[in-house]
């Protein structure tokens, strides 16, 4: 009992089943950070479509030396129509034109941005393609 709250004192992450990682908390943080902006921007009117984002597989062919093994930011449309994949593309590029959002993806661990629609359209790029040197 000691020894689990010596562990738990020393890295406050810890829960049950082991330790989890600080960079995978922040991307969580990251992905509900996402979609609680764009419900907002949704609910204001902002925006013509709800998007979702979560945490995917990724795609291999994208790894880099900071990829961790769930590495894909999945974007999804989850209302406004039917979305080609034209359309996913330009979503893909707004995600693109924030680059501090494409450097931090990058840093915590995620290597592969795809974007989808709500039947069919679908969008996929590696991260450090996206990258403005």
């Amino acid at each position: 009992m000691k020894l689990n709250k010596q562990i738990k004192d020393f890295a406050p992450d810890y829960v049950c089943f082991g330790p989890l990682s600080t960079e995978f908390t922040r991307s969580l943080e990251l992905v509900k950070e996402f979609n609680f902006r764009a419900s907002k921007a949704w609910d204001y009117g902002e925006a013509p479509t709800l998007l979702q984002a979560r945490i995917s597989w990724g795609d291999s062919q994208n790894k880099h030396s900071f990829s961790d093994v769930r590495s894909g930011f999945r974007i999804k449309a989850v209302t406004g129509g039917i979305l080609d994949n034209e359309q996913c593309a330009i979503i893909g590029i707004l995600i693109y034109s924030d680059q501090e959002l494409v450097r931090k993806l990058i840093r915590l661990g995620f290597d592969t941005l795809e974007v989808f629609g709500t039947r069919g359209g679908a969008h996929t790029i590696g991260l450090t393609n996206l990258l403005l040197t």
